[in-house]
């Protein structure tokens, strides 16, 4: 691969940065002690007698040097304004008075320890270093190698680069910005307008032709270090919060892509001048690219988070959607779940019908549609996980018989086939009928009758409480009785639960014990009796069938399809 460097085959000046506008406000200009404690993240510890060696072995070289001897021949240009950043303002100071030095090109070598006699609070070694040179440190440190000047040099030039480009798209991709002292936002994005990209690549003497060369180099590095590359989808998902508390490799790696972002960034803003050619589109290809592994996400491949999550098992949305009822149920059914299946929200989420007459067909085209991505073969890929629904209710209402639930849930799932043909693709039956079902607690009446018998009510309904000490609860023989005209239809369980002083919630509590006692005899026996245990085993049953990878769906229409029908596993 061709050597990053100046056009005419040097290297350029780093004291041509502080003339560059907004130099050194989005990366870091070190001073040597910072530069060594900024290090360890990555893994890296160096000594003051390390950096002074690879000075001297001319490995790695700092940015600038501050002198204290004033020459007016060596005054260079400075775009830094007024600014609280000590040594930045100190780097502006120096190029007016001219003792701003560049040390690739100065030929000495300072010394980098403090000598005896010096105030250890006023002295420091007048040496400022750019954080892009970590990269180098990485390197040399890690990768030992002969002294290669061409290589050295070539590390330079990438970072002065950097440093010129820095202000201009590094707040962009990392979706932060430092704003010095009277300047804001919209100055900084005007930063384009006033050094087009063609200006400040020449500025610099910089071929940009090895913009796109020099940044495929810097991921095909990342590529080969990076222990989280598998995770890199996800990775680039993140804030730049999240980088920052990466270590070791991983830091790195996430430092070598931002830093090739940068560079084609800068080669994209100069297509658009017509100096160089646009870069390939990668994302209908399923091959690996260096360009593929850019850690800003690209408009042309954006993919849905929940697409990117279900790739590591992981999903916002629940496998399965439980709709319960009453109070009693929202409160048992999930102790149930947690008890004795997966503890884990996004497996089966129980939420509240709000009562058998309340229509959830809102609810399911929205949760249960399929996210429909781009064309496959004999199917549809799929933008997110799928999520399945089951309904599970008292025998009443728009429930109470086999042909109105029938009735409904079909209306359920033709209104998912159509929003899912709105979406270009389409499913067929056999998926629908898996992905919406309906259970009830069978023909005993509520909740609480059908998983409780007359006993387990009467101890619990008995225990109620009540803030008036002069009025008393019904006996244990007339809740009975009261129970008797609930089971006949007579009376509703609620007005029971009212004469008693409780609620349900209170109910559920007292209940939940037997119900948790059931349950583990039952699971224990194999034989499940018990309504809301059979129907949380159902659940569980269709929430391990609706697996996160399961990320395509075949067309309806396809010959393949009458074979395997319904959702297939795109591994």
């Amino acid at each position: 691969m061709a050597a990053f460097q100046a056009s005419q085959g040097s290297v350029p000046s780093s004291l041509l940065l502080p003339g560059t506008p907004w130099a050194f406000t989005q990366d870091d200009l070190l001073t040597t002690d910072q530069f060594i404690r900024k290090a360890e993240p990555l893994g890296l510890r160096v000594r003051r007698e390390d950096l002074r060696r690879l000075h001297e072995e001319r490995k790695l070289v700092p940015l600038l040097t501050i002198v204290d001897e004033v020459d007016r021949s060596q005054v260079v240009p400075s775009a830094i304004g007024s600014t609280s950043w000590t040594y930045l303002n100190a780097v502006s100071v120096a190029a007016r008075e001219g003792r701003l030095r560049d040390p690739w090109t100065s030929g000495t070598v300072p010394d980098y320890e403090r000598p005896a006699s010096e105030d250890d609070r006023r002295w420091w070694d007048g040496l400022l270093w750019s954080s892009w040179q970590l990269l180098d440190l990485y390197d040399v440190e890690n990768v030992p190698t002969p002294v290669d000047v061409s290589l050295a040099a070539r590390r330079r030039t990438r970072t002065i680069v950097l440093c010129a480009l820095s202000a201009r798209h590094l707040p962009d991709v990392r979706g932060q910005a430092s704003l010095p002292v009277g300047l804001g936002w919209d100055e900084l994005r005007s930063l384009r307008s006033v050094l087009p990209g063609t200006a400040a690549i020449g500025a610099l003497g910089i071929d940009a032709g090895l913009l796109r060369e020099e940044a495929e180099s810097l991921l095909l590095l990342a590529h080969s270090r990076d222990p989280l590359r598998d995770w890199l989808p996800l990775v680039r998902r993140t804030d730049s919060a999240a980088w920052d508390r990466l270590r070791g490799s991983a830091a790195h790696a996430i430092q070598l892509r931002l830093a090739a972002e940068i560079l084609l960034r800068t080669h994209e803003e100069l297509v658009k001048e017509g100096e160089v050619e646009a870069l390939p589109d990668f994302s209908a290809s399923r091959g690996w690219h260096p360009l593929r592994d850019r850690i800003a996400v690209q408009r042309s491949d954006v993919r849905p988070l929940d697409d990117i999550l279900a790739d590591f098992g992981l999903v916002s949305r629940p496998r399965l959607l439980l709709l319960v009822e009453g109070e009693t149920e929202l409160l048992q059914v999930p102790l149930l779940i947690t008890t004795f299946s997966d503890p884990r929200p996004e497996f089966i989420r129980v939420q509240r019908l709000g009562g058998v007459d309340v229509n959830p067909q809102l609810l399911a085209r929205y949760v249960v549609t399929p996210r429909i991505g781009q064309r496959l073969g004999d199917g549809w890929m799929l933008n997110a996980p799928l999520t399945a629904l089951m309904i599970a209710v008292d025998e009443e209402g728009s429930y109470a018989t086999e042909e109105k639930r029938v009735r409904l849930v079909r209306r359920i799932r033709e209104g998912i086939r159509h929003e899912t043909v709105l979406q270009g693709g389409g499913i067929d039956d056999e998926a629908l009928e898996f992905l919406v079902q309906v259970r009830t607690w069978g023909p005993s009446g509520c909740y609480e009758l059908a998983n409780f018998d007359d006993d387990d009510l009467v101890d619990a309904l008995s225990t109620g409480g009540t803030d008036d000490e002069s009025t008393s609860l019904p006996s244990r023989d007339a809740i009975r009785d009261l129970l008797v005209e609930v089971r006949q239809g007579q009376r509703k369980l609620d007005v029971v639960v009212g004469r008693c002083r409780t609620t349900k919630p209170d109910l559920a509590n007292r209940l939940w014990p037997v119900l948790r006692a059931k349950a583990e005899l039952e699971i224990e026996s194999g034989v499940l009796v018990t309504p809301v245990v059979r129907v949380v085993a159902d659940a569980e049953e269709m929430a391990l069938r609706v697996h996160p990878r399961v990320r395509a769906l075949r067309d309806p229409g396809s010959k393949s399809n009458e074979q395997v029908p319904g959702p297939i596993d795109d591994r």
